[in-house]
């Protein structure tokens, strides 16, 4: 029993970086619906291994997400933290002074 236990925790340990890849592959994927990318990305910024910039690439889908609904103070948050993620990427800036 105790082996069942271990077997399945070590396998459930493999599988959380693969749903965080698969998690940034739907969230950056443009064709997909924008309802399950925006839930993709939220799971990709919720979750810490992530960083740099998959991180800050999720960060702006969610703030443009928001710019679509207008809530600017939101997309500028979100905009903040892509570049808080990226600080290279100046296009976050941009995108954050749009909002």
């Amino acid at each position: 029993m105790l082996r069942a236990l271990f077997v399945a925790i070590v396998t459930l340990a493999g599988v959380g970086p693969l749903l965080a890849a698969a998690d940034i592959d739907t969230c950056r994927d443009p064709a997909t619906e924008a309802e399950a990318r925006l839930v993709a990305c939220s799971a990709a910024t919720a979750d810490d291994t992530i960083t740099g910039k998959p991180r800050a690439a999720a960060y702006q889908v969610i703030g443009d997400s928001f710019m679509k609904k207008r809530d600017y103070d939101s997309a500028i948050a979100a905009f903040g933290k892509a570049h808080d993620a990226d600080p290279d990427n100046v296009g976050y800036v941009n995108s954050r002074g749009i909002a």
